[in-house]
């Protein structure tokens, strides 16, 4: 109830400029008509009171309304809170208007009192109609149009012509009045519909806000879930990974492999929610890296394998031999696709196999095409169906149910993907026989034979001294026990503090450092050390973060960071990371940091 009556007195006092503002630019956009009623007068006039009078009417007023013209044009500009003098202005240019019934009335041609009285009822319509919202300031500027009446009734005092023109007088004020009383009865109108609109705006900004405060919950929200779900998911699958490299017996090997391959299921659930949500907020971001073809694609058969066989389908990959060895391209975005694919045809494949086939087509020495097709002998789809594939939240079969291994991102989604990159992704389907869905992208080709590879990798990884600044114990622990394992000298501090203080006395050939840690985050750790002199100054530093918020990632590249590294660590990927950070800052930078994209791995 406060709120209306605020508005409405917001309204009540904002009326008259508002009012003003508006009538002033219609009379501006009416001005040509006005000029018209001029010239149709002096025509009028002209067989009435001669050619030079009628001419000398005409120049006259039509000077005077210039005048009014430009001093409205004048008044438009000022954006005025009220008309102020412009009735004073309209009356002295109404004077032109005034004279002429007058001359009409004087000039003794049969016709001349008529269309006298039908100008004075013309010039007072025309006022009154400007004005209706506003009769005091059509009252002044008719004053001339009232001398003229004055003056005509004096010529028929004492006629018995004086008592029609008296009856004349009183229809024209009663036609004025009802001008007058619509004019009023309309602002009435535009009044309230002000209110209602005014009413109607603080609301949407009502709205709008808390869709803002919504929004920033929101992202508040799966800061914190990403958080808190990721630190310890490292850990489960920290600890699987290194259990896996011990001395394990057969059933235990499926135990951990059980393990580890819930644990990955989980991860990608959990990336698909965040990357949904940031891909709806923010649009779809494409971070071309470095990416190793043949490790890539093991990485996605792996579990995919696994679960066609547990349904008891054959899984087979055909890899054509000239795929170049190490591209440039979004792997996160390509095994997102694939997996969806994947996901897709062992989910609605019930027998037979699903066939995973991989060739490149060259372009020239540095691009290529790349066509990875997903075969099922599923139930396929019907012709009429395919144009519905790729609809958002689109399903073609209503009893279909999601697979215990998740959804994945869906086709529309996988599409937008495959567009942003640059490629398409197709199907060719038959009912009864099976779908194929193929992907197609362009990548920028880096190395095109394995040998290439090999001879420029190193001949032998170089033994490390790393510095690792984790809070948690468990992820601390994993890490300093996968590092030694990898031949690495591990040193490890608790909070950015303890890491600054460390990098004063002592030098490391990389640090990896998690964000949010107590008494000093990470990034807070990485300014200090870049910040103060030291033998860690250019030491490359890699991040190791919760978040998969670029937004994020963005603020570690500011703080000076060289790489990030998403949670859950596949600590294999991060061995590697390592290893080319023997090659200082620069080399990192290229490979992961800001200038060769954004690198979500995990």
């Amino acid at each position: 109830m406060g709120n209306n009556t605020a508005s409405g007195r917001r309204i009540a006092t904002g009326r008259r400029a508002e009012s003003a503002q508006v009538l002033i630019s219609t009379i501006l956009h009416t001005r040509a008509a006005r000029y018209l009623f001029i010239t149709i007068w002096g025509v009028t006039l002209w067989p009435l009171i001669g050619f030079p009078a009628a001419a000398f009417w005409w120049f006259a007023t039509t000077a005077l309304s210039l005048f009014r013209t430009a001093f409205e044009m004048w008044l438009g500009r000022r954006e005025p809170r009220s008309l102020g003098s412009l009735p004073l202005v309209g009356m002295l240019a109404g004077a032109g208007w005034a004279v002429a019934p007058w001359l009409a009335w004087t000039s003794g041609h049969a016709f001349g009192r008529p269309i006298a009285i039908v100008m004075l009822a013309s010039g007072y319509q025309i006022a009154f109609t400007q004005l209706a919202s506003r009769p005091k300031s059509a009252a002044i500027v008719t004053t001339p149009y009232g001398v003229t009446v004055i003056c005509i009734g004096a010529t028929l005092w004492g006629t018995a012509d004086f008592t029609g023109f008296l009856a004349g007088l009183a229809l024209l004020s009663a036609q004025l009045i009802f001008t007058v009383s619509f004019g009023a009865e309309a602002l009435k109108s535009l009044d309230d519909s002000m209110i209602r609109q005014s009413r109607l705006i603080d609301d949407l900004k009502l709205a709008r806000d808390q869709a803002y405060a919504a929004d920033r919950a929101k992202s508040a929200f799966l800061g914190s879930i990403s958080h808190e779900l990721r630190t310890p998911m490292n850990g489960v699958l920290g600890a699987a990974q290194l259990l896996g490299g011990t001395g394990l017996n057969a059933q235990q090997r499926e135990y951990v492999g059980i393990i580890r391959e819930s644990g990955a299921v989980l991860s990608g659930l959990l990336n698909d929610i965040l990357e949904m949500t940031r891909v709806l907020a923010e649009g779809v971001q494409i971070d071309a890296t470095e990416v190793d073809v043949a490790a890539l694609l093991a990485r996605i058969v792996e579990p995919w394998s696994a679960r066609a066989a547990a349904k008891g389908l054959d899984f087979s990959v055909e890899v054509d031999p000239a795929i170049p060895a190490l591209i440039l391209a979004d792997s996160a975005r390509i095994g997102q696709i694939l997996n969806s694919l994947l996901s897709n045809a062992i989910k609605f494949t019930t027998a037979g196999e699903i066939r995973l086939c991989l060739h490149a087509e060259r372009r020239d020495d540095e691009i290529a095409h790349l066509h990875i097709a997903v075969h099922d002998t599923g139930a396929g789809i019907a012709p009429s169906d395919l144009p519905r594939v790729f609809e958002s939240f689109g399903r073609l079969d209503a009893s279909a149910t999601e697979s215990p291994g998740g959804a994945g991102l869906g086709l529309s989604f996988s599409r937008k993907l495959a567009e942003a990159m640059g490629g398409e992704l197709t199907v060719d389907s038959e009912p009864g026989v099976g779908s194929i869905f193929t992907l197609v992208v362009p990548v920028k080709v880096m190395l095109w034979t394995p040998a290439e590879a090999e001879a420029t990798a190193n001949d032998e990884v170089r033994s490390l001294t790393v510095l690792v600044v984790e809070d948690h114990p468990v992820n601390r622990k994993i890490l300093e026990t996968a590092l030694t394992a990898f031949g690495h000298s591990v040193v490890t501090a608790e909070d950015g503090a303890a890491a600054v203080a460390l990098c004063r006395i002592q030098a490391f050939d990389v640090i990896l450092t998690d964000v949010n840690m107590p008494i000093m985050d990470g990034l807070t750790a990485t300014r200090e050390i870049r910040g103060q002199p030291g033998p860690n100054q250019e030491a490359p530093v890699i991040i190791l973060s919760a978040s998969a918020q670029p937004k994020d990632h963005i603020a570690g590249y500011e703080a000076g960071a060289d790489a990030y590294f998403n949670k859950p660590i596949d600590l294999s990927e991060l061995a590697l990371m390592v290893e080319r950070a023997a090659g200082g800052r620069h080399v990192l930078r290229a490979a992961h940091g800001e200038n060769g994209g954004l690198r979500l791995v995990g």
